[in-house]
């Protein structure tokens, strides 16, 4: 399915035929493969890291019993979480508002006002990796993207209409979690990268291998450290 975002005149491969508009049609195109390697020059800082987030959190998903990846992307979300400019949440925050929070919720005020700001994941989200996923690019997606039916000039095609780049790229993102091949952020060195097949992890052989010896000694440790634990109860 197409996704189309607006472009110059120059640029673009048709017109939002999907718009009620009374002036001059929008132009747009395809955001193609090509503007997935831009993501730190499309992207403000804080939504790049946020975004390399989610696709770090869609590669990690994909294979559950690499805990390293996992870990990496839950940190990069908290540090993406952080770097949101701070803002005085507590105007909004009124009795009528504070009693729904206490009966439905184990948060305080301030935290459920943070969850609706998206400053933080919910309750939920904060405890299921793939909670997290779901709730993030849908939260992302449901205001500036829609479906819609475009006519291509020779055709009527079903498309996703995306207001901007920003909002292109989570949507790509929601798309490749369903399969085929798309954009990927390595585990081992957590660099963007698009794969040449679907079953491409790793931006390449070297770092898949040296992975794979950082998950092994990560696993020995563990078990070191449950042997240790195990052995001191005994006593």
């Amino acid at each position: 399915m197409p996704v189309l975002i607006p472009a110059k005149r120059a640029e673009q491969e048709g017109f939002a035929t999907f718009f009620r508009e009374l002036g001059p049609a929008t132009p747009i195109r395809v955001f193609r493969n090509s503007d997935l390697k831009g993501v730190r020059e499309h992207l403000a800082p804080e939504d790049a890291q946020h975004f390399v987030a989610m696709v770090e959190l869609t590669t990690a998903l994909q294979n559950p019993s690499d805990s390293i990846a996992l870990r990496k992307a839950e940190e990069r979300l908290k540090r993406a979480y952080e770097s949101k400019a701070p803002t005085d949440l507590s105007r909004f925050i009124d009795e009528q508002f504070s009693e729904e929070v206490k009966k439905n919720t184990d948060l305080s005020p301030e935290e459920a006002m943070k969850v609706m700001f998206g400053r933080r994941p919910s309750s939920r989200a904060s405890k299921d990796a793939r909670w997290l996923l779901s709730e993030e690019l849908s939260e992302t997606l449901s205001a500036s993207s829609r479906l819609v039916l475009w006519w291509t000039g020779k055709r009527f095609t079903p498309a996703i209409w995306c207001e901007d780049v920003k909002t292109a790229f989570y949507v790509r993102a929601l798309l490749d979690v369903v399969g085929g091949k798309g954009l990927r952020i390595c585990p081992h060195c957590s660099e963007v990268f698009f794969q040449q097949r679907p079953d491409q992890n790793y931006c390449s052989v070297a770092h898949r291998e040296a992975h794979r010896v950082a998950r092994w000694r990560a696993m020995k440790l563990s078990k070191r450290k449950g042997g240790k634990r195990g052995t001191r109860k005994a006593r």
